[in-house]
């Protein structure tokens, strides 16, 4: 039996061949099965892997990714187990006002200035663009403060000024 050796030739819909691996659109299929498998995995793993992270600053990138998303339950796993509570706690009608409000209230770019680690606190101080809520934006400094539970960096306090 033959085996392709180059891509157009393993690709190609035209042979006959009852043996040959697949054809091209069964390969593409497979591809984009793969590509939206690991989409999902990372989707639902990465915030429950980096909340547990070591690091405040890849904490603070999840949780603003889930901010910008208006996911509350991505952002729950992010904060402090009393803010975590809060959220869950929330009437099931007020989640979509509040996940709104948290979109237009995340920076639309951040860059970290500094990470000070003593002991079980934390605190980045950031700089960045918040909005205006005029449709602009506008350039602040931020401080966000962590807790450690758990073994886990939380984030427990964000004030942007």
């Amino acid at each position: 039996m033959k085996y392709p050796l180059d891509i157009a030739e393993a690709t190609d819909s035209h042979h006959s061949d009852e043996n040959k691996p697949s054809t091209k659109e069964e390969s593409i299929m497979r591809g984009i099965k793969m590509i939206l498998a690991m989409g999902i995995l990372l989707a639902v793993a990465a915030p429950m892997v980096m909340a547990g992270s070591d690091s405040p600053k890849e904490v603070y990138a999840v949780y603003v990714i889930a901010q910008k998303a208006g996911d509350l339950e991505g952002m729950s796993v992010c904060v402090i187990e009393a803010k975590a509570k809060q959220l869950e706690a929330m009437p099931e009608d007020q989640k979509g006002q509040i996940a709104e409000m948290m979109k237009m209230m995340a920076p639309a770019e951040y860059a970290v200035v500094s990470e000070d680690i003593q002991g079980d606190n934390a605190t980045l101080t950031v700089t960045g663009k918040t909005s205006d809520f005029s449709g602009g934006l506008r350039d602040q400094k931020g401080t966000i403060t962590f807790l450690k539970e758990g073994g886990a960096w939380k984030l427990a306090a964000e004030k942007w000024k």
